[in-house]
């Protein structure tokens, strides 16, 4: 079971599955390019945006945020604040391990708040700044003693943000040179196996993982894996005051042909999407920026827009993800190197 990130000199967003519709099941290797390439594993150190795309994946925070902000529990299975908001106890969840199979407990919350993030996280000596201290009744709560109320805290125990990390190896060490920096230790989904430098990271599923049936990536079997490079129409054609923009898309189409012919002896086949106007909340702010510096209608400017499209419409998300979900299926095995177009009729090659 496999998560495997290439990383790459170019910015490329790989889009796998099948549509929102299907039921989630086990199965298939995930790889997508991680541009630029890490300068570590070590969120704990740095918030560059490249760590934040692998490291999430091998550690965890105390919670996470749902798409309306609401608290989900990771690590902390529940929490009380009290009355004078000074006191904040965490219920660490039980059975969990970190992926060297020693036990996770209270004593690797407060060595992660007070020695690691408090000190060395670009944010977490002010996500953390109230915290005089942290109590550990025992291995399953860890008991945070404020100096002022801070409920900006909950909002900061995120894997991204405040992963927990491994007291047992970094306890003495230098946090920001340590071993651990390169070759993560975590509790997350998946374990950390190899990184060759300028090529891949290559993450494995976490078979003892706390959440049962998670992760749902299972080693693909099929004898060609896949990569599906999103680019846009932008990359045929030439828009004023976009030329950084449609070169950078044009650039994915030579990367795209480059790709499929060096990976072609790996059985990996390589291939680009690229959509025109797509029926997504970044469009129709793009419509209605285009309507206020026309003085008109959102409708008017929707018209002109559609003007060079021959089908006068924009595609579905899903159309775009079915494509995809085809091109990374066992239903094909010869289309490598290709430029799929889908914009109805707005540029015919």
């Amino acid at each position: 079971m496999r998560y495997l990130l290439c990383c790459g000199f170019l910015a490329i967003s790989m889009l796998f599955g099948a549509s929102p519709a299907s039921a989630q099941k086990a199965g298939g290797t995930l790889v997508y390019i991680v541009q630029p390439e890490p300068p570590s594993l070590a969120p704990y150190v740095s918030t560059s945006g490249p760590i934040g795309l692998v490291a999430p994946k091998v550690y965890e925070g105390l919670f996470d945020y749902d798409n309306d902000g609401k608290i989900v529990p990771v690590l902390a299975e529940s929490h009380k604040v009290s009355a004078d908001g000074k006191t904040v106890t965490f219920n660490l969840r039980k059975g969990v391990t970190w992926h060297d199979g020693k036990p996770f407990t209270s004593a690797d919350v407060k060595f992660s708040i007070l020695n690691v993030l408090s000190k060395v996280h670009p944010r977490g000596p002010n996500s953390f700044s109230e915290v005089s201290s942290i109590d550990t009744p025992d291995a399953h709560t860890a008991v945070f003693n404020l100096k002022n109320p801070a409920p900006y805290m909950l909002r900061a125990l995120s894997a991204y943000e405040s992963p927990m990390v491994p007291k047992h190896h970094l306890e003495g060490q230098d946090i920001k040179s340590a071993p651990l920096g390169n070759k993560p230790v975590g509790t997350g989904p998946f374990k950390f196996v190899e990184w060759k430098k300028g090529q891949y990271i290559r993450l494995d599923k976490n078979e003892d993982y706390w959440q049962e049936g998670l992760p749902y990536l299972k080693k693909n079997k099929a004898p060609f894996k896949k990569i599906v490079i999103l680019t846009s129409i932008l990359a045929r054609l030439g828009v004023p005051g976009y030329s950084a923009y449609c070169a950078s898309k044009a650039g994915l189409l030579g990367l795209n042909r480059s790709l499929a012919i060096e990976l072609a002896q790996d059985k990996i086949l390589v291939n680009a999407l690229c959509p025109g106007w797509v029926d997504t909340e970044m469009a129709q702010e793009g419509l209605q920026a285009f309507s206020e510096a026309l003085n008109t209608s959102k409708e008017k400017a929707f018209e002109q827009a559609m003007n060079d499209v021959p089908l006068r419409k924009m595609s579905e998300p899903d159309e775009i993800a079915q494509f995809t979900s085809f091109l990374i299926s066992d239903a094909q095995s010869s289309i490598t190197g290709q430029t799929l177009d889908i914009n109805n009729g707005a540029m015919m090659p």
